[in-house]
C-alpha cells in the first residue's frame, strides 16, 4: 500500500513537472510572438516617420506655379441660405 502511494505521488509529481515545463515553453513562445509583433509595428512606424518627415522625398516638383493660378476661374456662389433645408418643399 505504501509503495502504491509513493508510486502515485511520484507519477503525479512528474506529470506536474512536465506540465509546468510545457507551460514555460508556451509562455516563451507567446513572448517571442509578441516581441515579433512589436518589432513589426516599430518597423512600420519608423517607415511612416520617414515619410512624414520628408527627408528622403523631393516635393519641389509638386509646388504650384503662381502664374498658373491666374488662369483658374472663381466659381460664383448663387445664393447660399443656411435656413433652407434639403427637404423644405
Amino acid at each position: 500500500m505504501l509503495k502504491l502511494f509513493l508510486i502515485t505521488i511520484l507519477g503525479l509529481g512528474s506529470v506536474a513537472l512536465a506540465k509546468n515545463d510545457t507551460s514555460s515553453k508556451d509562455a516563451k513562445s507567446i513572448a517571442q510572438k509578441n516581441l515579433e509583433k512589436a518589432m513589426a509595428k516599430e518597423k512600420k512606424y519608423s517607415q511612416e516617420e520617414k515619410f512624414y518627415m520628408g527627408k528622403d522625398y523631393d516635393l519641389d516638383s509638386e509646388k504650384l506655379n503662381k502664374d498658373d493660378l491666374k488662369n483658374v476661374h472663381t466659381i460664383p456662389v448663387d445664393d447660399l441660405d443656411m435656413d433652407e433645408g434639403v427637404y423644405s418643399d
